[in-house]
């Protein structure tokens, strides 16, 4: 469209026949000034690549100054793209002859020059850049053009390749020329950056910058990856943690940014004690007999990072292994694998990494372990990546720039895809029958990203369940009279042990999480006695320092047999439940990335079922957190918890119209949580313990809530039955504990295999779960487990997001 929309404009300028004399009739500053204005726009528009306002610029500076270089340029360039030499070659002269020594003119005679076979040469050096093949990519370059391109893109390419090749501060330089003629280019930015970041040059100058450009809408995202590339070696200053917290500041929920401004922090911390120890100290002790003194490895470290800027890569081996010999202390071993990974010599600096994290895990062993095993990761994702390369090569020969650009496009645009497989056992233990249950579910679920830049989610899940509550015993008169109407039976009513009451289904659920929307449709077990449908759509978003949520949401309770697939009253056939749960809830968080958190959640939800009284329920749950030690091998959390909310009327019974589901008049927990985890190579783990007290009170309600006759009639029985019927309320409370352990880990590039339990227990309720479950990576990329590592959960009661 845009090669169109420039093609008219080609012509206009071709046609336009008003004699440069003309200029001189109006006054010349304005002229100018004019012209000056509207050359900026056309570089800002052109940089951030927004072809409707670059149309709308190019109209304006072709009102103002119609014979300018700019516009002729792209008129040029929209002849060769449709191939129509005769005009290529009338621009081309008008050009010549109106700025000979225009940028513009000379980027034209670059691209002119250019032949077909130089060209297709062009693009396949960009291929194996991509590809990681520096040196032969420099040699098609250099192939090309005996002096380095001024034009934009190619020259980044170009000087990129040399960086890699050959030398990041050559590339430095070289690009830093190219400023003068494209000041305001971000891309060029990045790309000087980029190259300082290869060789720990990062100048908070710069890091400003790119806390600027990580906003951009189209730079945002390359900004924002070179400021974490740069993180693990800043210094831990105040101009550098300035600039850090100002990021952090744009991103406060970005977990990799608040974890290295932790780690910054706390580096910072280890230095000033230092300094202080070393200006207080003063000679106490009589002189002690000299002991041969260790060589300093930071020192040596120094020495061999010279020798590598000299290429001397031999003698920076030699000074590492003279240390080593000397002194193996970790701090020796640490500053020999900086070196190695300065070496490419990855995998030997991975190796000897691990076994300096065996013993000591300073903040700076782990960013390096961190940065070994991401690039381990992503050398195996650039292995495919050149493989495809060679099969293109291979069989279609030398791929044109649009190819080249398209297959980029695709590994970038690669969705994340996942499959689980689990077996989820949900266990309560109470009164066979009656308040019983043991669900067992399979959990199939598939999920893949989606959109430009695979940001966005999308997922599948289907649930076999199945439900046994157990054997209620009839002939137990305390329960008889308190389950469905047995309580208004007579002598000819069943007695003895009933069948055992089961169901099964196969729950379903679909659905998606783009920008800041999440959404998903679902049934709740098709097959049960009643099936009801599920779903939700929420919004997140930010307010100034808070991160804010609100959803509206519907879900089936599943605490037992008769709020979860609904139940049958062995006295008289009556059928009750489920019970659906709709709800309407906000939320409010903050965190800063200081180690320090809050949350709360607060809503208003109502509860409809077949044949149960509706009932209603405000809530309000908030906590703060700390993260006190945080490795990647060992975390530790803790904070505190409280949690309120309130019923309308009680429906925890288990006659005829009441849902089966705690629901006390009003209830106040304090908890403290305790969350241990990490990740060891291939193993990943979480524990989390949590302890409380808590206090409820409860109404008082009837036997038949939602059927005044059947409570009639029980209370017209009270002197037959000697019972009143009605569930006398009351306090409650006492104390609770929980404990839940989440183990995975890595079986290879593809298959993670995992396990996770949780055992609660309060007074009259003790509930088991347990889950085991696979998940296969289609990337295969070498992904490590997550951390915390996290399990598939039951969409019919907690849909849930990778």
């Amino acid at each position: 469209m845009f090669l169109t929309k420039s093609l008219t404009l080609a012509f206009l300028v071709w046609q336009n026949t008003q004699p440069a004399s003309q200029i001189d009739q109006v006054d010349q500053r304005l002229y100018e000034r004019s012209r000056s204005l509207v050359e900026e726009r056309l570089q800002l528009w052109s940089h951030r690549k927004q072809d409707v306002e670059l149309e709308e610029v190019m109209a304006q500076l072709m009102r103002v100054a119609p014979e300018h270089p700019q516009l002729l340029e792209l008129a040029i360039y929209a002849a060769l793209a449709e191939e129509r030499i005769g005009d290529v070659q009338r621009l081309w002269r008008r050009l010549q002859r109106q700025a000979p020594q225009h940028i513009a003119t000379r980027r034209v005679a670059e691209r002119m020059q250019l032949s077909t076979a130089q060209q297709q040469t062009l693009s396949q050096a960009e291929l194996y850049y991509f590809a990681g093949r520096y040196d032969e990519a420099e040699q098609l370059l250099n192939s090309v053009y005996a002096t380095p391109p001024i034009t934009l893109n190619t020259a980044i390419l170009y000087w990129d390749v040399i960086g890699s090749a050959q030398s990041r501060v050559q590339a430095i330089g070289g690009l830093r020329q190219l400023q003068a003629w494209y000041p305001e280019a971000p891309e060029l930015e990045l790309a000087i950056i980029g190259h300082q970041v290869a060789i720990d040059a990062v100048e908070p100058e710069a890091l400003a910058r790119l806390t600027e450009l990580s906003l951009n809408p189209v730079y945002g995202e390359q900004a924002l990856t070179l400021w974490l590339r740069a993180f693990p070696s800043l210094t831990p200053n105040a101009a550098t943690l300035r600039e850090v917290n100002t990021l952090a500041g744009y991103y406060p929920r970005h977990a990799e940014i608040a974890r290295y401004r932790k780690q910054l922090i706390a580096r910072q911390n280890e230095v000033q004690p230092t300094q202080q120890r070393v200006v207080n100290a003063q000679p106490q002790a009589p002189v002690e007999p000299e002991v041969p003194e260790l060589p300093d490895p930071w020192a040596a470290f120094d020495r061999a990072v010279a020798a590598v800027e000299a290429g001397e890569n031999a003698k920076a081996e030699s000074e590492m292994q003279q240390l080593i010999d000397e002194n193996n202390s970790t701090d020796a071993r640490f500053a020999y694998a900086l070196i190695l990974e300065k070496l490419d010599r990855e995998p030997e600096a991975l190796r000897l990494a691990r076994q300096v994290l065996a013993e000591e895990e300073g903040d700076g062993v782990v960013a390096l372990f961190e940065r070994l095993t991401t690039r381990a990761a992503q050398a195996e994702a650039q292995a495919q990546a050149e493989a495809q390369v060679e099969a293109r090569i291979a069989t279609a020969g030398v791929a044109t720039e649009a190819n080249s650009n398209e297959l980029s496009q695709a590994e970038r645009n690669k969705a994340e895809r996942f499959l689980w497989v689990g077996y989820n056992l949900a266990d309560r233990d109470s009164t066979p029958g009656i308040s019983s249950l043991e669900a067992k579910t399979w959990m199939l679920r598939y999920s893949s990203t989606f959109g430009s830049e695979q940001e966005d989610r999308w997922f599948v899940q289907i649930e076999p369940t199945k439900l046994n509550a157990g054997a209620a015993d009839l002939n137990d008169s305390y329960w008889r009279s308190r389950f469905g109407t047995g309580l208004l039976c007579d002598d000819s009513c069943p007695t003895g042990l009933w069948p055992e009451a089961q169901d099964s289904g196969v729950a379903v659920g679909v659905g998606i999480e783009w920008q800041n929307w999440h959404a998903d449709l679902g049934r709740s077990p098709i097959g049960f006695a009643e099936s009801k449908w599920v779903g939700s759509l929420g919004y997140d978003g930010d307010l100034g320092e808070f991160g804010w949520g609100a959803e509206i949401e519907r879900r089936i309770l599943t605490s037992a047999l008769v709020n979860f697939a609904g139940a049958q009253d062995p006295y008289s056939a009556r059928e009750w439940g489920p019970v659906v749960e709709t709800t309407l809830g906000g939320s409010l968080n903050w965190d800063q990335g200081t180690g320090w958190g809050w949350w709360s959640n607060f809503g208003v939800s109502r509860y409809t079922g077949t044949n149960v009284k509706s009932n209603q329920r405000w809530y309000a749950y908030t906590g703060v957190y700390k993260t006190f030690y945080d490795t990647e091998a060992l975390a530790f959390d803790s904070g505190l918890t409280a949690l309120a909310w309130g019923f309308d009327n009680d429906q925890s019974q288990t006659t005829y119209g009441q849902g089966g589901y705690y629901s006390p008049k009003n209830y106040f927990s304090l908890s403290i949580p305790l969350s241990v985890y990490g990740r060891l190579g291939r193993f990943a783990y979480h524990v989390r313990a949590s302890f409380g007290q808590s206090e409820s009170r409860l109404h008082a309600a009837d036997f038949f809530p939602e059927h005044p006759e059947l409570q009639q009639q029980a209370l017209a029985l009270t002197e037959q039955t000697g019972i009143t019927p009605v569930f006398e309320g009351g306090e409650g409370g006492g104390f609770g504990r929980s404990l839940s352990a989440t183990l995975e880990y890595q079986v290879s590039n593809h298959w993670y295999i995992g396990a996770s339990a949780l055992l609660e227990r309060s007074e009259f309720y003790d509930p088991n779960n347990f889950t085991l479950y696979l998940r296969y990576d289609f990337g295969g990329s070498r992904r490590a487990p997550n951390r915390p590592p996290f399990p598939p959960q039951r969409y019919v009661s907690e849909p849930w997001w990778e």
